[in-house]
């Protein structure tokens, strides 16, 4: 079932976005897709796919994923060019300095004109439910930034809330 992501406060803009995000077989796949019917979203042109940093200062579609009763999560990037990442937490925003988690790998990735249907393998474990949360950076050509996301939990656009983790999964 897709899912609505919701704009944080006010937008002119015309941007709608929805998403899901499943769970199985050792495997987590995200899938993010939009309507731009005034064509105002900047999307980086496709290349090669490869992990790269710092994706969230332009449009990229983002997953994070919790254990329950845990204070570490998992924070998943995606960039229509393909490039990606995986980011682990040990609590709130911890380290700092993000590190990337080098055992997850980017399995699949296929993207076209208003969609981003991507696959990965995290060293989860089975057998555990989940609080995951969907959200998205989206640049529009005039330079503003609309923030969405399944649920939005703090004053300000706040990705790595828990809180925002509205979505319950499991990992069989």
């Amino acid at each position: 079932m897709m899912e609505i992501l919701r704009p944080f406060g006010q937008t002119n803009s015309a941007f709608s976005l929805t998403g899901n995000i499943v769970m199985d077989e050792n495997k987590i796949r995200i899938h993010f897709k939009w309507k731009d019917p005034r064509s105002e979203v900047l999307l980086v042109s496709r290349g090669q796919s490869q992990r790269a940093d710092e994706l969230w200062k332009t449009t990229c579609f983002e997953a994070f994923v919790q254990p329950l009763n845990s204070k570490h999560y998992w924070e998943l990037n995606l960039s229509s060019s393909g490039n990606w990442n995986v980011y682990k937490f040990e609590d709130y925003r911890l380290p700092q300095l993000p590190k990337a988690d080098l055992e997850a790998q980017l399995t699949r990735m296929l993207s076209a004109d208003n969609e981003i249907d991507a696959e990965f393998r995290l060293p989860l474990g089975g057998g555990q439910h989940f609080r995951c949360g969907l959200s998205a950076v989206v640049e529009l050509k005039n330079a503003e930034k609309v923030y969405f996301a399944t649920h939005h939990a703090g004053a300000k656009p706040d990705f790595h809330l828990s809180e925002s983790f509205i979505l319950k999964r499991e990992f069989l």
